[in-house]
């Protein structure tokens, strides 16, 4: 009997010298007798991990939640990446993480206190709207 598998780039054959699956990278052979394809599988993925760097970052870590200091842990894809902050834990769009930097912590200062101006603002403009007399229909009538 012939049985061969392709995992994460890595072949899986059958040896029924040894009566159990093999693993080779390429031509070589990297794995002795395994009992079954599964332990294969799992011993190729520990081979294979990816292993990552902590990265202090600034990001909100929850939906809606305020930019604060985290840890970047790993990526969840080439566009998201996974972040700690204490025992809160979330992905976010790597886009919208930035490095824990005194510049950058120095910029979001800038942010906030722009966001707050904005707010008062909008405040001060929807004030002087409802302050302003308004045109009624009375005044387009002919008397």
């Amino acid at each position: 009997m012939k049985m061969e598998a392709e995992y994460k780039g890595f072949v899986i054959k059958w040896d029924e010298w040894d009566n159990g699956f093999v693993v080779y990278d390429g031509q070589k052979e990297v794995r002795g007798s395994n009992p079954s394809l599964e332990s294969c599988e799992k011993w190729i993925d520990q081979k294979t991990k990816v292993k990552y760097n902590r990265v202090a970052v600034l990001a909100a870590p929850g939906y809606g939640s305020k930019i604060v200091p985290c840890e970047a842990t790993s990526l969840v894809n080439d566009d998201t990446v996974w972040v700690s902050s204490g025992s809160e834990r979330s992905h976010a769009s790597i886009k919208n993480v930035y490095l824990d930097t005194p510049e950058n912590r120095a910029d979001l200062e800038r942010i906030s206190a722009f966001r707050k101006e904005i707010e008062v603002a909008q405040k001060d403009i929807a004030d002087t709207f409802k302050s302003m007399e308004v045109l009624t229909k009375e005044m387009m009538v002919k008397e």
